[in-house]
């Protein structure tokens, strides 16, 4: 999940401290639902996040551009969250 191909490098996968992965495909409509998992590391230790937009346009980039836009409103709000120590 930290090394991710290029076509993966978006949301919140290009932020330092994140392991990543994502996902999209299309329904049975033909609308893509985009979706990404993740794990932030931070001092206190880790948040897990999960995130996914279905646009009303049902095309894939659209739907990368929302989760991008989740992932800037998450980083701006990390405060809100409460990191958990995971177990090695």
């Amino acid at each position: 999940m930290r090394q991710l191909a290029d076509n993966q490098q978006w949301g919140l996968a290009v932020r330092p401290g994140v392991a990543a992965e994502g996902v999209w495909g299309p329904s049975p409509e033909g609308a893509y639902l985009v979706r990404q998992i993740a794990t932030i590391t931070v001092r206190q230790g880790q948040i897990g996040v999960a995130l996914s937009a279905l646009p009303n346009d049902g095309k894939s980039e659209s739907g990368k551009a929302h989760v991008e836009k989740l992932a800037e409103w998450f980083e701006q709000n990390l405060g809100m969250f409460s990191p958990q120590k995971c177990p090695p």
